[in-house]
């Protein structure tokens, strides 16, 4: 067919369809539909109103924010003439008519996958100051969407800087939760500028009680926020906290003054670092993060945030975790907080009976708060995770996996490591030690890939990567199940 025919039919058919031709020869159309009218019901669940413990209702999946969801109910006569501009993520909606219409545009987050599954031998504890939590926070779905998928990955969270007057945007977020219940403080706060603590745990946890330390020498900005938990017939106490940087040595002073258990953990932003905090000082307890890491997304390299153990409990803890927050980059990461979150791994079955302890006052010192700490390990010992290497150099990755190692050394006599076992993160992978013994003052490396035994080099026969390139865990256990050393990387 010739051009100039084609234009002619062409032209006929946009007429034919509902077009007319303007003085300025172009063609515009009107579309004519009839649809049937659609209705779409949401249930929701309401807002609780001033209940400090939430639980919410029982469900059997478990919600996120994800990609927006777009659910239209659309009712439109016939010759109606509209324009309806949908944009996902940020969702808006413009609408122009001629004639009667409606359109109704309701978001709703995507269902995902479960939850993990609970384990209590691998309890993982976590604290995460999340940066002025509110209204702004919450009204950016990508945002609430990784604070969301960032919780789900931890059994108890202590979450600080809840900043919102109305308290009605967290138990909002909770409802995207529904396996988890919580707790929050009192709005607390010298200024007017006021926050809230909140404990965040699992449904197969028991909270016993939890309450706000009673301050009565107005030593903290914020009372610290204490909460006993129970599995099984275990119990173990947290208190968290959020010091006022200027008065962070203070204030960590007297915070780990209040003993409530034996088992005992402090944690939360302790401002524990850079100008506000001595590092090189001598430490009650057992600091689980050292002094080496960064929990702090600016270009600060500060160990603002910590967890610390009472000795009664440090045999229990397997390991800790700086999660960089790696899959995000450094514009999002800013959007989400300031900090990253701190945790660590806990065998509750490790964990003996609780004793109370007295002494609440913050005043005065507990009588067996004598123990210290400064190496910034569980436990001492002889046998020390020295180096890690969990990225190979080269690619692709599964062609160099010897490129993959633990470094284990010897500061002691020779000992015999037969029935040790080396763990990754979230212990989903193990190596046994088989027949080896470790010479004083020696090093031996252990390799994912396959490869003769020698007494400095030893592999696992593995023919796919098991350390995590954007950071991973070692923790080495020794025959009777003591945890002899942890190193992340």
């Amino acid at each position: 067919m010739k051009p100039k025919t084609l234009s002619v039919v062409l032209l006929i058919v946009l007429i034919f369809v509902g077009g007319c031709i303007d003085e300025n020869g172009v063609v515009t159309t009107t579309t004519s539909t009839v649809l049937e009218s659609t209705t779409t019901t949401f249930t929701t669940t309401p807002t609780p109103e001033t209940s400090t413990i939430h639980q919410p209702s029982t469900t059997t999946t478990t919600s996120t924010p994800s990609e927006t969801t777009t659910t239209l109910t659309t009712t439109t006569t016939e010759n109606t003439s509209s324009t309806t501009t949908i944009t996902s993520s940020n969702f808006t909606t413009t609408t122009s008519e001629t004639t009667t219409s409606s359109t109704t545009a309701t978001t709703t987050p995507e269902t995902t996958t479960t939850l993990p599954a609970f384990d209590k031998d691998n309890l993982r504890i976590a604290s995460w100051n999340v940066q002025i939590f509110g209204k702004s926070k919450y009204n950016k779905p990508d945002v609430r969407k990784a604070i969301i998928d960032e919780l789900k990955d931890y059994d108890i969270i202590a979450f600080q800087e809840i900043r919102d007057s109305s308290q009605s945007y967290f138990p909002k977020l909770m409802e995207e939760l529904p396996a988890y219940d919580y707790v929050v403080s009192a709005r607390l706060g010298r200024t007017s500028s006021k926050e809230q603590y909140a404990f965040i745990y699992r449904k197969e946890i028991e909270l016993v009680e939890s309450h706000v330390f009673t301050d009565s020498e107005d030593v903290f900005e914020r009372e610290p926020f204490i909460a006993t938990f129970k599995i099984d017939n275990r119990t173990f106490d947290i208190v968290q906290i959020h010091t006022k940087p200027d008065d962070a040595e203070n204030e960590i002073d007297e915070l780990l003054k209040i003993r409530t258990s034996t088992n005992q953990i402090w944690l939360g932003d302790f401002n524990a670092d850079c100008s506000y905090y001595d590092e090189t000082q001598e430490e009650p307890y057992n600091w689980i993060i050292p002094d080496s890491e960064d929990t702090t997304v600016k270009s600060t390299n500060c160990t603002y945030d910590r967890i610390v153990v009472t000795d009664e409990l440090a045999q229990a803890v397997r390991g800790y975790h700086v999660n960089k927050l790696t899959e995000y980059n450094y514009t999002f990461q800013i959007e989400i907080s300031d900090h990253y979150p701190v945790s660590i791994f806990l065998n509750v079955s490790a964990v003996g009976i609780a004793s109370n302890v007295t002494n609440t006052t913050g005043s005065t010192a507990a009588d067996n708060n004598t123990s210290t700490n400064t190496t910034n390990t569980t436990v001492s010992y002889n046998i020390k995770i020295t180096a890690v290497q969990f990225d190979t150099p080269h690619n692709p990755e599964n062609e160099h996996l010897n490129e993959e190692w633990v470094e284990i050394t010897n500061y002691g006599n020779d000992t015999d490591m037969s029935g040790w076992i080396l763990y990754d993160e979230g212990y989903k992978h193990k190596y046994v030690f088989h027949s080896f013994t470790l010479g004083a003052n020696k090093s031996v490396k252990v390799h994912t890939g396959i490869g003769s035994d020698t007494e400095t080099d030893l592999y696992m026969n593995r023919q796919s990567a098991i350390w995590n390139n954007d950071g991973d865990i070692a923790t080495l256990v020794n025959d009777k199940g003591e945890i002899m050393d942890y190193k992340s990387g």
